[in-house]
């Protein structure tokens, strides 16, 4: 039809009837126009321009590199020409001659949002600052793209640069607040900082604006989970799987947090799940090696771990879980190989350097092993352990007439164990404020008097000078293994407590035969519970000995139950009366004896100076160091070890001897 146009028709209308048709769609008569154009000028610049792109779309690619190249030589100041002969390029696969097309578009065109994007896209990080530069070019010229608020803060993301993004997240949601992607991505720059609370704040906004978007949920959850909000981070994850049942992430997520919950079983089955979705997961690989540590099954969890390092012998979290398993089978040598193995690429990282201290402890380095305890702040399990505090820490400087705050910030054997060095900060001066868990608040207040005890936090933070976990004050007092402070008792019963109990305990056993206290569990959500907990079936047969009362001072709901339940022994249970650590200590002050697992316990009988008989685990905590059979911390203490992973015989029946022999003796006399 072209052809039969009058032969007097101009350039411009040939193009005009070219550029209908290419609207249009009708490619091949566009061709046919342009290349009529051509023939009025073979170096017009539009008409080669836009036949190279209908040649791009034809898909004749070399054809259109070659338009598109002279259409530039004849004018090189047209964005257009750049920008299409980058795409070319792009499909071409070449990526070098596509930036350097793109970098030219934008110089001529520097509010061109597209081809920003383009280049940004393309360039990767080699071009991360030209790219971010290009984006504060255009907003400098234009405010009110939120696009290019976003774009610039997806880079300054990927650089690192979290409070730019921040920013410009703000930038965008000021410009258009009902967008989903903006407040998501701003819930993940505040999460990557550390502002837990702002991040599920915008996570909160995001997820209405595309409620059928799981990944808002998903990420919702981890925040929560991450603030030690289990119940809301579980829920989350649910809304996650009920719109997408095959988020292989949520499911991994969420077998975690069951883990930690101590649902073991249920768990391993949401991991499992998450596996056969993404069988090459090392996230869910170190969950399910993590999982099977702690029901007991020592063999398929290596084989776990051993699958994950196969993919990534290098992976982080796995070399630090597996070096954990290993210091569990007693295997501390290849355990430090592998904290040191992550070091060597990642000094930073808490966890490697948390765990190599709880080595070095172990071993008697005490000075690198207190440096690396320190790296617990940087570890997710302790960062609700501590209040927000702006004051420094102490660590040993003048402090006569300031105000210092400890508290104490883990279990309550760990508030027992280091609590015993609040007397020694007393010459320094300093008014201290303590603050404990409530079960141990009356009996720490009444062992220092001098001490003002808290056991909720107090009103204001801002009244203190300098401030301390108890469990850092080794290093303010330079402890080593030649000055642990060990003047005990450093805790006693109250007196009338006491009494009151030894009346109480005289009539359960007339006064006659051996007193002895009994512990066989610990917290059920200590990491490691399965392995220092004794089944009381099998602690129990000490119980059945002539000659000794037995009294069960183990705390929780399930106590008594389990006491019923053992058939034959002369077990009297008391957990009905443990409230806190006063009626504890009264108790334990008119025992002969506590034979208990390494619990608070254990720590409590160690502190008062009492005769405490504790079963450690083969590769048992790092304060009981390794082969010993005496306790550093507390000399009146012995120590039972499991010679073997999982089994206590030799322990108990080694516990059993030297208590006939005791019982023998005090009858003799």
């Amino acid at each position: 039809m072209i052809g039969l146009l009058p032969a007097n028709r101009t350039l411009e209308e040939v193009l005009q009837q070219g550029l209908a048709f290419h609207r249009a769609g009708s490619l091949s008569e566009a061709s046919v126009c342009y290349s009529e154009a051509l023939k009025l000028d073979p170096t017009h610049g539009d008409a080669l321009h836009l036949l190279g792109v209908v040649a791009r779309q034809l898909g004749f690619l070399p054809e259109s590199e070659r338009l598109l190249v002279k259409a530039i030589a004849s004018c090189s100041t047209v964005c257009a020409y750049h920008q299409n002969l980058g795409h070319t390029y792009q499909l071409l696969g070449k990526v070098d001659e596509a930036v350097k097309a793109y970098r030219r578009a934008i110089a001529l065109d520097p509010v061109n949002l597209k081809m920003i994007q383009r280049f940004a896209q393309l360039a990767g990080r080699d071009g991360l600052a030209e790219a971010i530069a290009m984006y504060k070019a255009l907003l400098s010229r234009t405010a009110d793209s939120p696009e290019a608020f976003f774009e610039l803060g997806r880079l300054e993301m990927q650089r690192g640069q979290r409070a730019s993004a921040i920013a410009a997240y703000r930038g965008a949601i000021a410009l258009k607040a009902d967008v989903f992607k903006y407040h998501f991505n701003l819930g993940g720059a505040l999460f990557e900082s550390g502002r837990l609370a702002e991040a599920a704040s915008a996570y909160r906004v995001a997820i209405p604006l595309d409620p059928g978007e799981a990944q808002g949920h998903f990420a919702l959850a981890v925040v929560l989970q991450e603030m030690g909000e289990i119940g809301a981070a579980s829920e989350g994850y649910g809304k996650a799987l009920a719109i997408k049942p095959d988020f292989a992430h949520a499911l991994n997520n969420l077998g975690a947090l069951l883990m930690d919950r101590g649902e073991l079983k249920q768990g391993e089955g949401f991991v499992r799940r998450s596996l056969e979705l993404d069988p090459k997961n090392i996230s869910a690989l170190c969950n399910l090696a993590n999982i099977l540590v702690k029901r007991g099954k020592a063999r398929p969890a290596l084989d776990v771990f051993q699958i994950a390092l196969g993919l990534d012998p290098q992976h982080v979290t796995t070399l630090c879980n597996f070096g954990a398993f290993l210091e569990t089978m007693g295997d501390r040598d290849r355990a430090l190989q592998c904290y040191e193995t992550v070091l060597k690429r990642h000094p930073e990282c808490a966890s490697a350097r948390f765990n190599l201290g709880m080595c070095q402890l172990a071993s008697g380095e005490f000075a690198a092993g207190w440096a690396g305890y320190e790296a617990r702040w940087g570890m997710r399990e302790f960062r609700n352990a501590r209040p927000v505090l702006t004051q420094p820490q102490w660590r040993g400087e003048t402090i006569r007439g300031s105000r210092l705050f400890l508290y104490s910030e883990q279990g309550l054997g760990d508030t027992i164990q280091f609590v015993r060095y609040v007397s020694m900060v007393r010459p320094f001066g300093a008014k201290v404020v303590l603050r404990v868990q409530p079960a141990l608040g009356e009996l720490i207040r009444a062992a220092f008097p001098e001490v003002e005890v808290l056991s909720t936090g107090p009103e204001s933070f801002a009244d203190f000078d300098w401030q301390c976990a108890l469990m850092s004050l080794p290093i303010a007092f330079h402890t080593d293994e030649t000055n642990i402070p060990v003047s005990i008792p450093y805790l006693k019963a109250d007196a009338a407590l006491a009494a009151m109990w030894l009346q109480r305990l005289r009539g359960y056993d007339s006064g006659h035969g051996l007193r002895v206290g009994v512990v066989w569990a610990g917290n059920p959500k200590h990491a490691r519970d399965l392995q220092r907990s004794i089944p009381l079936e099998q602690l129990g047969r000490i119980t059945l000995l002539d000659g000794a009362a037995f009294y069960s001072l183990q705390h929780g709901e399930k106590a008594a139950q389990q006491v019923a339940a053992l058939p034959g022994a002369w077990l009297i249970d008391l957990s009905e009366h443990l409230e806190n650590f006063s009626v504890t200590a009264a108790i334990v002050a008119n025992l002969d004896l506590v034979i208990t697992v390494d619990t608070s316990v254990a720590h409590l009988a160690g502190a008062m100076g009492k005769p405490v008989w504790m079963l450690a685990a083969h590769a048992a905590d790092w304060r009981w160091r390794k082969d010993r059979a005496t306790s550093d911390w507390y000399p009146t203490m012995r120590i039972f070890r499991q010679k073997t992973l999982g089994d206590w015989s030799e322990a108990l029946d080694e516990i059993e001897s030297e208590l006939r022999g005791v019982i023998a003796t005090r009858g003799e006399s």
